[in-house]
């Protein structure tokens, strides 16, 4: 009497490869949906509203984090499991851009950071203590972090 047929290691007759390939983006796909459990528990998971005594109270949202995990394991999963080919590209000799197109670049740097310090100055000039709390805590902070995303973002 035999037993069962030995489990092959790759699905429906394809190369191993393929199966390795499979398990290996399902492993990733595992590591991005709970990281991304992780991040959106704090932020999705609770709601905070008010009710009518004006009171603070928490609203649980489960399934906004669930589904926040599921899409980043769908989106993930799909990405390893299917890698695009990578195209030919051709290699673009690099250019030094114009000596004019430099320089006004380091004056616009250079312009920004100034502008940057001398902000809070001014508003404290032209509206004294009190006024100038707002503008340089709103505006000012949301300037600064534009500036940091852009920073980022290079």
């Amino acid at each position: 009497m035999q037993g069962p047929a030995p489990i092959s290691s790759s699905f429906s007759g394809q190369d191993p490869s393929y199966s390795s390939r499979f398990r290996i983006a399902l492993v990733e796909a595992a590591k991005a949906g709970a990281i991304m459990f992780g991040l959106a528990f704090p932020i999705l998971a609770w709601r905070t509203d008010l009710n009518f005594s004006n009171e603070l109270f928490l609203r649980s949202r489960w399934p906004a984090v669930l589904a926040a995990a599921l899409a980043a394991f769908v989106i993930r999963f799909i990405v390893a499991a299917y890698p695009r080919r990578a195209a030919k590209t051709v290699k673009a000799k690099a250019e030094a851009p114009p000596r004019a197109l430099a320089m006004a670049a380091r004056l616009a740097g250079g312009a920004g950071i100034a502008a940057l310090i001398a902000f809070p100055l001014v508003m404290l000039a032209a509206f004294g203590p009190a006024g100038a709390q707002k503008w340089i805590d709103n505006f000012g902070v949301q300037i600064l972090l534009y500036v940091l995303l852009g920073w980022g973002l290079n």
